[in-house]
């Protein structure tokens, strides 16, 4: 069970735990981390087309010099496909966390009040914004 409580958090105005969250630089982090994981994956397209067209070699026994394209397309294909993919999590992690320390991610919707959460409620909200913390205080001398 993780640590931190799963209760929603109340609106410091009218204390209602009628909140949404606003996501605005997840969404937008993960946008750009898929533009340009993307763009990452097909430079490296050359690379999973040549593992693409060594697979596509070995069915060209089968599948004659038309697997070897194949399958270089394909390895291209998944570059892209798998390069798009890591840039859309990693900048929707990157996203996370500016939301939740530096933005009013929170809306209520009773009285329309914006807020974030102190800084203590931030780092328990997620996982992933503790081990954020931790790995910075390791760091620190």
């Amino acid at each position: 069970m993780p640590p931190h409580s799963a209760s929603p958090p109340h609106c410091p105005k009218c204390l209602s735990s009628r909140v949404e969250t606003k996501d605005y630089a997840k969404t937008a982090a993960g946008t750009v981390g898929l533009v340009g994981g993307t763009a990452s994956g097909i430079l490296r397209a050359r690379q999973g087309a040549e593992i693409g067209a060594a697979v596509g070699n070995v069915a060209g026994i089968v599948a004659g010099p038309v697997g070897s394209r194949v399958g270089r397309w394909i390895g291209a294909l998944v570059g892209g496909l798998v390069g798009g993919a890591t840039g859309a999590l990693a900048g929707a992690q990157i996203g996370h966390v500016i939301d939740e320390h530096l933005l009013d991610n929170y809306h209520c919707l009773v009285c329309d009040h914006h807020f974030r959460l102190p800084t203590n409620e931030a780092i328990r909200s997620s996982e992933t914004d503790e081990l954020i913390v931790s790995a910075s205080t390791s760091i620190a001398p």
